[in-house]
């Protein structure tokens, strides 16, 4: 049984695509709390659900397995897949950034590690990501 809720985030090859919640399903606070923290600061590096979980009254090994039952992913893929989305976001922006300032924007001290993250959640490095998405996919036939 699914038990997606609808904040949690899942892949379809470059797209971002929520997963439904069945109706009727509650979601314990505890959760939503460790969502909401990492939806909020998912910028914030070395963000752990051990400090998540002192501040809503449980240990770290039940939150995680919690979060883990209720969302369907540990906390760390939510996590990941957050600041996956986002770093999508400020590479497509009008903005331009290096990879290096987008990396520091998500939470990553070390370059290297965001493009290894990037790379296993799309397939590509964030440059040939950001070469592709700014590729006209219709061009105007000449």
């Amino acid at each position: 049984m699914d038990r997606g809720n609808p904040r949690s985030v899942k892949y379809n090859e470059d797209r971002l695509v929520l997963r439904p919640r069945p109706r009727g399903l509650m979601v314990d606070w505890r959760v939503l709390a460790a969502q909401r923290r990492a939806d909020e600061s998912y910028g914030t590096k070395g963000l752990t659900l051990g400090q998540i979980s002192m501040e809503v009254g449980v240990s770290s090994h039940y939150l995680g397995k919690l979060f883990r039952r209720e969302i369907g992913v540990t906390f760390h893929q939510y996590l990941r897949q957050v600041r996956m989305a986002m770093a999508c976001s400020y590479l497509m922006d009008d903005v331009p950034r290096t990879i290096q300032e987008v990396a520091s924007r998500v939470g990553y001290d070390d370059t290297s590690n965001f493009v290894r993250a990037f790379r296993l959640t799309f397939g590509l490095p964030p440059s040939a990501y950001r070469a592709k998405m700014q590729t006209p996919r219709n061009p105007a036939p000449q």
